[in-house]
Order: C-alpha cells, then sequence, then structure tokens
C-alpha cells in the first residue's frame, strides 16, 4: 500500500517490494454473540465500527462490501474509535467491529464473502539498491524475511508445519501479557486462513486487488503498474536454493 502510495505521489520512485510474508487480511469481525451464519452483505443491516489507527483494514473491506453488492458510503459506520474504545462499545452499542485480532473475550464471525487476498506484510527496497548489491541484499532478505517469518529457507512451511500452540510457545515472549491460549487461537485463525504466505513471492493477483482497493477507497489517485512496484527476483532466486 505505501509502495503504491509513493509511486502514486512520484511516478519515478525507485521503491519496490521484493518479498511477502503477509498474503491475505488478518482483521476480523467480531460482534457481542457468536454469528456463525455471518456474511459480509450483513453489515449492511448493522452498525459496525471500523478501525481508525490504520487505513488499510476499510480500504480492502469497502472492496468486498462491493463484491457483494453493498454500498460501503451506505453503512451505519462508526470510524473515529479506536479498538480499544469499539471492544468496549460491543456491550451494545454498536452490534460489530473490527479487530486486529479477536479480543480475548469474544467470538470472531465466520469469513464469509472475503473475496481475494491482498498483500499485507511486505519488505519493501529502492531499486538501486537490489541492483548494485544483490549479494547483501539476498542475505539480508534470507535471515530477516524467511528465517523470521516463514522458517529456515530450505523449510519455508515452517509456520504451516507446527501447530498453533508451538508456534504460540515459540513466540510468547514477544507478548508477555498475552494468554498463551488466546495467542495459540489467534495464530490457528491466521493458519486457517493462510493468513501468512506460503512463500516470498508476491503475486500479482494480490497486487491487482490491492490496487483496486486503493483506488476505489480514494487512498491513490490513478492505478500503478504491478511491474513498477513489484520485483521477485530475490524471492524467486531463495526458491531455487
Amino acid at each position: 500500500m505505501r509502495v503504491m502510495k509513493q509511486h502514486d505521489e512520484n511516478p519515478n520512485s525507485a521503491l519496490v517490494c521484493f518479498a511477502e510474508v503477509v498474503c491475505r487480511d488478518p482483521f476480523s469481525i467480531v460482534g457481542q454473540y457468536p454469528n456463525p451464519g455471518f456474511r459480509i452483505a450483513d453489515l449492511a443491516k448493522m452498525r459496525l465500527a471500523t478501525i481508525s489507527e490504520m487505513p488499510t483494514p476499510w480500504l480492502c473491506l469497502q472492496e468486498d462490501l462491493r463484491q457483494a453488492g453493498i454500498d460501503p458510503a451506505r453503512l451505519d459506520r462508526i470510524a473515529d474509535r479506536s479498538m480499544v474504545e469499539n471492544l468496549n462499545a460491543l456491550s451494545g452499542r454498536i452490534e460489530a467491529a473490527q479487530f486486529f485480532s479477536s479480543p480475548s473475550s469474544k467470538k470472531p464471525w465466520p469469513r464469509g464473502g472475503v473475496t481475494c487476498g491482498t498483500p499485507r506484510a511486505r519488505v519493501a527496497v529502492p531499486l538501486t539498491r537490489l541492483s548494485s548489491r544483490p549479494g547483501t541484499g539476498f542475505r539480508w532478505r534470507r535471515r530477516t524475511v524467511i528465517a523470521h517469518g516463514q522458517g529456515d529457507p530450505t523449510d519455508a512451511q515452517w509456520i504451516y508445519a507446527r501447530s498453533a500452540p508451538e508456534i504460540a510457545a515459540t513466540i510468547s515472549s514477544y507478548f508477555p501479557a498475552l494468554d498463551r491460549g488466546v495467542l495459540a487461537a489467534a495464530l490457528a485463525r491466521y493458519q486457517a486462513h493462510s493468513v501468512w504466505g506460503h512463500d516470498p513471492v508476491l503475486p500479482e493477483d494480490g497486487s491487482d486487488c490491492l490496487r483496486r482497493c486503493l483506488v476505489l477507497g480514494g487512498f491513490i489517485r490513478r492505478p500503478t503498474a504491478y511491474a513498477a512496484c513489484v520485483d521477485n527476483r530475490l524471492a524467486l532466486q531463495v526458491l531455487t536454493e
């Protein structure tokens, strides 16, 4: 998203994405009570609170609403409150809210109607740096992106080969205040929804979907070509090693 914004403001920008880590929407729609039959179109009949801390969740949810035949502008939506405020409001003032992950006391509704995988976490660098120092970029990319996000380069499926409790035990020190069971439940949902990429290559269809979300949502003024924003050379090199 930020790279596309940079190219929208400066068509001569050399900034490119060269690795994908998170490739699907990690955000949840949460209600006060379980709703196993939930569909995206149901939001047209509810009072919804969306995330104010960052623009991407609402920009992408708008596209899902359009695909479901719903005009996002017609929603009864609260757009200016924090996730903490929205959690407190679920006691009755609102019917549903967006969260980065489901709060421990609530259950996320099924992701019915989500239409496309929009890349969420990418690693970016100026193209000149990739071209002039490929060895350095390759080593850095292997150590940071794959080792910390998708396992060792020889096992890019590390996250999908481990159970959620195993992953929770590995990373729990980064979340000392979070109950281990809550962390494991969130990780299990991320696994089930294929939130993390199975490899570091950035697919064109996901970029197309994200670009459409950003243009229709008014975040960028014009589409930016995939080739201008993405350089998969290092990602492909990792896969052939």
